[in-house]
Order: C-alpha cells, then sequence, then structure tokens
C-alpha cells in the first residue's frame, strides 16, 4: 500500500508541477526570443523518423501582439487547469480502486462534486456545466455543494 501511496503522490506531484511549469512558462520567454524564431518550424520525432513539423509564425505572431497574446496565454491555462483536474481526479479513482478503499472514496460528502467537476473539464465545451448529469438526476441529486461551492451554478 505504501508503494501505491507513494505512486500516487509522484503523479500528483507531476501533475502540479507541469501546471506550474505552464502557468509560468509565458513570462519566462521574452517576446523577443519569440520573434527570433518567428521563421522556424520546430520538429516532434519518434525513435527512428520524424513524425511531423509545425511552423512556428502562426504562434509567433499570437505571442508578439499583446492583446492575442494574453488570449493565448489566457486559453492555455484554462486547459492547464482542466488538465491538472482531470488527472489529479483520474489519478486519486486509481489509487483507491488498487487500494480497495473505492467505496470510501464514493462515500465522501464532496465526491459528486468533484466527479461532475472531473467529467465537465473532461467532457464538456471548455469545462461549462450546460446539462445537469442524467445520472444524478435519476437517483435524485439536483445539485452538489464542497464548501461553499455549489453546482449547479
Amino acid at each position: 500500500m505504501i508503494a501505491l501511496k507513494e505512486h500516487l503522490l509522484a503523479i500528483l506531484n507531476t501533475v502540479f508541477n507541469s501546471f506550474i511549469f505552464g502557468v509560468t512558462l509565458p513570462q519566462m520567454v521574452p517576446d523577443a526570443a519569440w520573434a527570433k524564431v518567428a521563421n522556424e518550424r520546430t520538429f516532434f520525432e519518434g525513435p527512428n523518423r520524424v513524425f511531423t513539423s509545425v511552423e512556428l509564425q502562426p504562434m509567433v505572431e499570437s505571442l508578439i501582439d499583446p492583446p492575442q497574446k494574453q488570449r493565448l496565454v489566457f486559453e492555455y491555462q484554462k486547459s492547464l487547469l482542466r488538465t491538472m483536474l482531470r488527472e489529479s481526479y483520474e489519478a486519486v479513482i486509481d489509487y483507491c480502486a488498487a487500494s480497495e478503499q473505492l467505496p470510501l472514496y464514493k462515500a465522501q460528502p464532496w465526491y459528486q462534486f468533484a466527479r461532475i467537476i472531473r467529467n465537465v473539464v473532461s467532457h464538456k465545451d471548455g469545462g461549462v456545466l450546460r446539462e445537469w448529469p442524467r445520472d444524478l438526476t435519476k437517483s435524485g441529486i439536483t445539485r452538489v455543494c464542497w464548501r461553499d461551492r455549489t453546482a449547479p451554478w
């Protein structure tokens, strides 16, 4: 069980570090550095061959124009947040299943809230809940709460 817990903590730490790296990346690379690579391509390589390459010009144009950069960074950071929420939830679920604690996890008062948040960031339009989950409606659950948060909003 300790190995499972250490594995879970390693996954959660990686997810968190990836989020922090992504959030700080726009501040770490100055606009002038982006301008220097405007006419370049980046390559994504496999073990024995190049899979594809991508022109950087369209992204660089967005990064050197302040309003476009603000929008690009905002959307990127929202994506990072959705990924962090989804991957953390999945890691905890996997840990609970492997350690036979799933019933205990599902019995937590915030479980349905966390499940809905995970489903919204995984399956809905940009993390926006537009329709209440049918499975909850069938079980008579019309809203869920955690601390001062309530869904639906």
